[in-house]
């Protein structure tokens, strides 16, 4: 399952700049040898002036100079910037690009992450950034010139690999922006990443100090607090760290705000803490403090294994939003002649709630959307295997109690991270005012 999508920009939101073949006939040559007058050899990364502006080092008069000499060099007389950026522009339309911009809409609908990674000049930044909202459709932009790096430099594919054991975003699939780099990117083994060269240094030294404390911060996540419970105030730990620590845990140490909003990214966890800590039980006050609490709670579990690490200051949450969909209730199904199965009469279940559903060992759960309808699901989350009755009905989807993934009740998909595996959806009637369902998978049905 694809959790993030990687763009470029010229090829995709743009007609690629690599199709110039009209233009390069004018001048009475080849399309491939044109571009490797003016771009070099795109597959790789050196000193070409092309490559040398791509990384913020060169300007594009310089480069642009360098590619009419190679053009005359070559016999090729004609080479003009205006018509070469003419020739470039009209591989270009609306349509395409409105068509990648829908796209992209319609992926952070579905609550996947994305980021845009082109190797551009700095002198072309306002013009390609006027084209689409960059800002608004991607998480992260990475423009060559800024970073002082371009693809294919393998400095940026180790640094991805790095990125993704847990860094910024999880390396997913990349459109590239020509076949050339994707083909270089194979020979390594990896994909296209996500580049920050000024903190190239620091991702380093944080992976590698990184893996000997991984387990010291994980036993400071829930060891000594309730299990089974789905209220994460209860059963995860919220640490005041120094920054240093914060940097190699990821803000991780903001735990529980980051179980009970799982979709909030790293960078935005102590933001997040400072609005909703009025809701949470009390951070442990640092490090040191959270051990001593967990070796205390680990000695009375010793002596009585059911204790577990109280937590008496809760406050209390009032005039919510929203409320658990849960009834209260499970209905046991009983079979009736036909092969359907009595879920129970049809005015128990209102809008917005939900309803547990046990027949023999398999569980379901059993919705009123907010417009009336019925929906019948599989009772636990794909992702955390909670009980989805227990979850919030918002519309027409419901979110999970665990982890907040989503589920469109409509179509079993799932429609919120970290759920990515949709419900199965079984159908329900109502006869003779009771709500009765064969308990069949719809697509079987």
């Amino acid at each position: 399952m694809i959790s993030t999508v990687f763009w470029d920009f010229g090829g995709v939101f743009t007609g690629s700049p690599f199709h110039l073949d009209d233009y390069a006939r004018s001048l009475g040559t080849t399309n491939d040898r044109l571009l490797e007058h003016v771009f070099g050899r795109y597959e790789t990364d050196g000193d070409h002036p092309w490559h040398r502006l791509e990384r913020g080092e060169g300007t594009l008069a310089e480069a642009l100079e360098a590619a009419a000499e190679a053009c005359r060099a070559d016999g090729i007389e004609g080479f003009d910037a205006d018509g070469f950026f003419k020739a470039m522009g009209s591989t270009s339309s609306d349509e395409r690009r409105e068509t990648a911009v829908a796209k992209v809409r319609e992926l952070n609908q579905a609550g996947i992450r994305q980021a845009i990674i082109t190797n551009n000049a700095k002198e072309f930044g306002d013009m390609w950034r006027r084209l689409i909202p960059v800002d608004e459709l991607f998480e992260a932009v990475i423009d060559s010139s800024a970073v002082g790096l371009r693809k294919p430099d393998p400095r940026i594919y180790r640094l991805a690999l790095d990125l993704r054991r847990g860094r910024r975003l999880p390396l997913a699939r990349m459109r590239p922006r020509h076949r050339l780099q994707d083909q270089a990117a194979q020979r390594r083994g990896v994909l296209p990443g996500l580049v920050d060269h000024r903190a190239l240094a620091l991702h380093r030294l944080a992976h590698r100090l990184r893996g000997p404390l991984m387990a010291f911060f994980a036993v400071s996540q829930h060891t000594g607090l309730r299990e089974d419970v789905l209220d994460h105030r209860l059963n995860t730990r919220t640490i005041y760290m120094n920054p240093v620590l914060r940097f190699l845990y990821s803000n991780m140490n903001y735990h529980t705000e980051h179980h009970m909003f799982p979709t909030v990214p790293y960078y935005s966890l102590p933001a997040l803490h400072r609005e909703v800590k009025g809701y949470l039980a009390p951070a442990s006050p640092n490090t040191w403090s959270a051990y001593r609490q967990i070796l205390s709670t680990l000695r009375r579990q010793w002596r009585d294994p059911a204790y577990d690490e109280p937590r008496t200051a809760l406050p209390a949450v009032t005039n919510a939003d929203r409320g658990s969909g849960d009834t209260g209730h499970t209905v046991w199904a009983g079979d009736r002649h036909d092969g359907w199965f009595d879920l129970g009469p049809a005015s128990a279940l209102a809008p917005g709630l939900a309803l547990r559903v046990d027949v023999g060992d398999e569980t379901y759960a059993l919705f009123r959307l907010d417009d009336g309808t019925l929906a019948c699901t599989e009772g636990l989350c794909t992702h955390g295997q909670a009980h989805l009755a227990e979850g919030v009905v918002l519309d027409c989807l419901v979110e999970c109690p665990k982890h907040n993934g989503r589920f469109d009740l409509r179509t079993g998909a799932a429609v919120r991270r970290p759920a990515t595996n949709p419900i199965t959806l079984y159908p329900v009637e109502i006869c003779n005012g009771r709500v009765i369902s064969n308990l069949q998978p719809e697509a079987d049905g």
